[in-house]
């Protein structure tokens, strides 16, 4: 569905965004999700949130100076955002990585108590 909003409005950042998390979420083609990350930069340069996709790309890669980078300029333009904070102090070594392993699979019936929040941004939902 992102793939298709980027064909119907391919100016728009956020939907490169978008393509650049579901392949992270989705464990594929993270190259792919790298390069939309970077056009949804070119596109807005300006967006912390953009620079944050970037840097976790990056980080998926297995590009970590890179990633720091992208990071640092998230937090210039967002200094206040505590998840590119706590992925920075991850990637500094500062902080443990999730050592929790990715469940595989769909609830069919909803596993969520009724009264947890939803994570408001797409990357809160990695590890």
């Amino acid at each position: 569905m992102a793939y298709r909003a980027v064909i119907v409005e391919p100016r728009n950042p956020l939907w490169h965004d978008r393509v650049a998390w579901s392949l992270l979420a989705a464990d594929r083609q993270i190259a792919d999700a790298e390069q939309a990350a970077r056009t949804a930069i070119g596109l807005d340069p300006n967006e912390a949130h953009y620079y944050f996709t970037h840097g976790v790309t990056l980080d998926a890669l297995g590009h970590a100076d890179q990633a720091r980078q992208a990071l640092l300029l998230s937090l210039k333009l967002e200094p206040e955002n505590p998840v590119a904070q706590h992925r920075l102090a991850v990637l500094n070594g500062e902080s443990a990585r999730s050592t929790e392993k990715k469940k595989r699979g769909w609830r069919v019936f909803g596993g969520r108590s009724r009264g947890a929040s939803k994570p408001v941004r797409p990357e809160e939902y990695l590890p």
